[in-house]
């Protein structure tokens, strides 16, 4: 008997802005500056990992299953553990298994102004080691 189950529909959002953007204005998931506190020599991630919990709930809430994030030209951050994205990326399966749900997929992406606004998406990301690859890219 065949895997086949038929057709699906699945809800996306090509376009999703998060704390990374610029124009972001939801003050409970606002990120900080810095992003990670140096506590006792070693950074601090839990504010960061935290506001990612948050927004991945509420992608799920809504019955999101795939996202792509097209924040404003990227970060402006040069290591990849600032990054929203990479945080998203590493809480993706302990949230979506928390809610039930399978994990969302992730296209990473930016959005760019250039007199007019262009999205630009990249193959899904799954690991946070594919976004050292980046890192050392950039």
């Amino acid at each position: 008997m065949s895997a086949y189950r038929g057709m699906r529909w699945f809800k996306c959002d090509l376009h999703v802005h998060t704390p990374e953007d610029g124009s972001w204005r939801d003050a409970e998931t606002r990120l900080g500056d810095p992003r990670r506190i140096k506590k006792e020599g070693t950074f601090d991630e839990t504010d960061v990992q935290e506001k990612a919990r948050k927004f991945l709930i509420r992608c799920h809430e809504t019955g999101l299953h795939l996202i792509g994030v097209t924040d404003h030209n990227f970060s402006a951050r040069d290591a990849h553990r600032d990054w929203f994205l990479s945080h998203l990326i590493e809480q993706n399966e302990p949230v979506a298994e928390s809610v039930g749900r399978d994990p969302l997929t992730i296209f990473p992406g930016f959005e760019v102004d250039i007199g007019y606004h262009l999205v630009c998406l990249f193959p899904p990301v799954k690991k946070s080691e594919d976004l050292k690859k980046l890192d050392e890219i950039l």
